[in-house]
């Protein structure tokens, strides 16, 4: 005798009537024994219930259902090793339980940690997560939320450089609110583009730290070395020259030294050479280009921090690795990709807006800075 709801079977490998099971958060996963996938109906069939009883217990619905039908259910569903289809499950709940995060570079460490915090806190809570590098080309950029858009990702996450669009700002913020439109989240992340931020760190509060540092020590003369930055040069080099002159020096245009995409570590050391003994301290935007920046100049003879103390942006694994430990500022990289996804998931759970969150930063004082007398 067939429980009341359970699909009748037609015969047909994989074919039942009717559609229940796709809008009630039905399911499969291969059954090798019969060469077919297994859906909730086999789940419920197994069990003795319906299809609807068997729905209800496999999407945690607040229906009532009697404990001993639940453990039956959930007995036939491990036995089946059945996983719930989640394509089907959104189209009840308007959810795909996918989100996505776009970096820059995926080989830069810095946008790894931020985008495996965002993964830490999305596979807790159910959500598989899309990791898009857009090169720093806002126009990938945009096609890159277009195709989220048509995906109907839950949230976006932009952790890019360019996170306000750059050049193509029109075209992205029309896609980011086509987003929100459908029910989407919004999440920028990290001190990056003219758009504020929503969960990220002060980058003045970074250079106050490694300047307020290197002047205890009684350097005077501090450089920057800047990334290229796709979007972030600037800002942070204002935020630079903001923090020495709050301590009545100076950041002339020359004590500035950009870093391009394309330069080497001995022609940044060859830079960075020419300034001294003028300068006897440098602040490196990025913990890899003070790691790269300091091999250099010792492969010229220079004695780090003898000669010059270097202090890095970051503390990235590669800052305690090199000879001397590099000084730096820790920045909340990863723990701001799990901010990120925690404030999409508040929103997403009927909260109004995304809460804004400004998140600490560290100074870590290792054996790449030096008080000044022992430069000379």
């Amino acid at each position: 005798m067939r429980d009341a709801g359970q699909k009748e079977n037609t015969g047909r490998t994989g074919v039942t009537k009717g559609r229940t099971d796709e809008f009630q958060g039905g399911g499969s996963t291969v059954d090798a024994a019969r060469g077919r996938l297994t859906s909730l109906a086999d789940v419920a069939r197994r069990a003795g219930v319906s299809i609807t009883t068997a729905s209800r217990v496999m999407s945690a619905s607040p229906h009532p259902v009697a404990a001993d039908t639940r453990r039956r259910v959930l007995q036939a569903a491990d036995e089946l090793d059945f996983e719930p289809n989640l394509v089907a499950r959104g189209l009840v709940a308007h959810r795909t339980s996918m989100v996505a995060i776009l970096v820059d570079d995926l080989t830069d460490p810095a946008a790894a940690l931020v985008a495996r915090g965002v993964e830490d806190d999305a596979f807790e809570h159910g959500f598989s997560v899309v990791v898009g590098d857009t090169d720093g080309d806002t126009a990938k950029q945009v096609a890159y939320v277009r195709k989220l858009r048509a995906m109907r990702a839950d949230a976006v996450l932009l952790a890019t450089a360019a996170a306000d669009g750059g050049a193509n700002r029109e075209d992205l913020m029309r896609q980011l609110r086509q987003v929100e439109g459908g029910g989407g989240v919004i999440v920028r992340l990290g001190p990056n583009g003219a758009t504020p931020s929503d969960v990220a760190w002060s980058r003045r509060d970074v250079f106050d730290l490694a300047v307020g540092h290197l002047h205890a020590l009684g350097h005077r003369r501090i450089a920057l070395l800047a990334g290229h930055g796709r979007g972030g040069h600037t800002a942070a080099v204002d935020a630079c020259r903001s923090a020495i002159e709050a301590l009545g020096l100076a950041l002339p245009p020359k004590h500035v030294v950009t870093m391009g995409a394309a330069d080497s570590a001995a022609a940044m050391a060859q830079a960075i050479d020419a300034l001294t003994p003028e300068v006897t301290a440098l602040i490196a935007t990025s913990d890899a280009s003070a790691a790269a920046l300091m091999a250099a100049l010792q492969a010229r003879g220079r004695r780090i921090p003898a000669e010059l103390s270097i202090c890095g942006l970051g503390d990235l694994p590669v800052a305690s690795m090199v000879s001397p430990a590099l000084t730096t500022v820790r920045l909340p990289l990863r723990e701001s990709g799990r901010v990120g996804m925690l404030r999409a998931r508040e929103v997403l759970d009927g909260g109004v807006s995304v809460k804004r969150t400004e998140l600490p930063v560290e100074l870590v004082v290792r054996d790449s800075t030096a008080p000044v007398r022992e430069a000379f």
